[in-house]
C-alpha cells in the first residue's frame, strides 16, 4: 500500500466525517462497527439512543463507501 500524498489523509477523514455526521452518531458509529466486526450486537444501544433502520445503515454503508473509506483498509476489524 502506497503512502498518502500530504493532505490526502486528512480530506479522507474530512470525507468520512462528512458522511457519518449525516446520522445520528451513535448508531452510526455502532453499525459500522457491527459491520467491520461482522458481530450485529454492536447494533444494540440503550434508550433513548435508537439504532439506525435498515435503510439508514444501507446509506450510511453507501455514503462512507463513496467517501472513500474501504473497510479492509481503513478499518480495525477482527484480526
Amino acid at each position: 500500500m502506497r503512502s498518502p500524498e500530504p493532505g490526502e489523509d486528512l480530506a479522507l477523514i474530512e470525507r468520512f466525517l462528512g458522511a457519518i455526521t449525516r446520522f445520528p452518531i451513535f448508531g452510526a458509529l455502532k453499525s459500522l462497527q457491527a459491520e467491520l466486526s461482522g458481530d450485529p450486537s454492536w447494533l444494540a444501544l440503550r434508550p433513548p439512543l435508537m439504532p439506525l433502520s435498515a435503510a439508514d445503515a444501507a446509506a450510511l454503508h453507501r455514503a462512507v463507501a463513496a467517501a472513500g473509506i474501504v473497510p479492509g483498509r481503513d478499518g480495525a476489524g477482527p484480526a
